[in-house]
């Protein structure tokens, strides 16, 4: 928070904590479901970077399958995704 006040209300940061990432998954998937693990994954980029989803910059997931295997649970593949999209943020990518 104090970060954008001292900023000016974002002025010279614009784009600076764009974050661009893909979930790939080999679940066979409808769009809601795919579009419900990518907003669940974004919850593991808020728990990470500071500022994040502001309106100055261009936070974007993609969700991508094979559809090889027939997904179980969906809220299990979102809370996955939360977890895999935080780790790079806090070094601890494998």
């Amino acid at each position: 928070m104090q970060y954008l006040q001292d900023s000016g209300k974002g002025q010279g940061f614009a784009g600076g904590n764009t974050t661009i990432g893909v979930i790939v998954t080999n679940a066979i998937l409808t769009k809601a479901q795919a579009l419900k693990i990518v907003q669940m994954g974004h919850d593991g980029c808020a728990r990470a970077i500071k500022p994040v989803h502001t309106m100055y910059d261009g936070d974007t997931l993609f969700a991508v399958t094979t559809g090889e295997k027939t997904v179980l649970d969906v809220n299990l593949l979102g809370v996955i995704a939360a977890d895999i999209m935080e780790k790079p943020y806090i070094g601890q990518l494998w």
